[in-house]
C-alpha cells in the first residue's frame, strides 16, 4: 500500500490521477484493494462459521458441560461479539481506502503503486 511518506512527498498542486496530459491507465491500487476485500470476505465468513460452531458446541452442554464449561461458554461469547464487531468494522475501511483512490493514474504513478505494492 502507498505509504503516507509518498503522499507527502508529491509537489504542491500535484496529486494522484491529476489531468497532467499524460494517458492515463486503471488503479493498481484499487485492484489491489479489491483483492483485499474479496479475500477479506472470504475469510471473516469462514471466521464466523467457526466462532458460531464452536459457541453452539460448548453451549449444547452435550460436548462439555458443568461450571468450568459455562464459564468458557460465557468467555467464548463475549470473544465472539468483540470479533463481529471488528469484522463489522474491516470491509467498510476497505471500501473507503477505494472511494479515496483516483480511479485512474498516469504509467508513472501506476508504476510506482506498483512496486510500493510488491514491497520494493
Amino acid at each position: 500500500m502507498l505509504s503516507d511518506a509518498t503522499h507527502q512527498q508529491e509537489p504542491e498542486g500535484e496529486h494522484l490521477g491529476a489531468d497532467d496530459g499524460q494517458p492515463k491507465v486503471d488503479n493498481p491500487r484499487i485492484s489491489a484493494l479489491k483483492a483485499l476485500k474479496l479475500n477479506l470476505l472470504t475469510q471473516t465468513a469462514e471466521l464466523r462459521k467457526q466462532l458460531e460452531t464452536t459457541s453452539k458446541d460448548i453451549g449444547s452442554g452435550k460436548v462439555w458441560s458443568g461450571k468450568t464449561a459455562d464459564a468458557w461458554h460465557s468467555e467464548l461469547e463475549g470473544r465472539r461479539a468483540h470479533m463481529k464487531s471488528l469484522i463489522d468494522k474491516v470491509i467498510p475501511a476497505v471500501d473507503a481506502e477505494i472511494a479515496k483512490c483516483p480511479a485512474k493514474v498516469s504509467v508513472a504513478e501506476a508504476k510506482m503503486m506498483r512496486m510500493d505494492l510488491q514491497g520494493y
